[in-house]
């Protein structure tokens, strides 16, 4: 089964007035335990999510790596805790890690 990434930022571009999505300058400033809301395509069978990836790693110029964070439901790939690489373009929302000093991420 293959799968990939579908551009946010064409779908929004597609549906200005229905598909918003957070700025570039947003987009390319993740950091560490932020999470990224991506849309995952599988085109066989077809099916398509839109699922929760944190960040673990931002390379500063709007390319990071994430853990997936959701077990999809309609598509057999990719998997709960797969290492996804992504681009500012795939992002379709942002939840921004805000610590409470003990190690524990709240989201706003």
């Amino acid at each position: 089964m293959s799968w990939t990434l579908e551009s946010a930022e064409a779908r929004a571009k597609a549906a200005p007035r229905t598909f918003l999505i957070p700025c570039l300058e947003i987009r390319e400033r993740l950091a560490a335990g932020d999470l990224a809301k991506l849309i995952f395509v599988q085109h066989e069978p077809p099916a398509g999510e839109r699922m929760w990836v944190r960040v673990e790693k931002a390379t500063g110029n709007g390319d990071y790596s994430g853990t997936l964070m959701c077990q999809p439901a309609t598509m057999e790939y990719p998997k709960l805790g797969e290492v996804v690489f992504f681009s500012a373009k795939h992002v379709a929302d942002i939840a921004r890690a805000q610590g409470d000093g003990h190690g524990t991420p709240a989201f706003i």
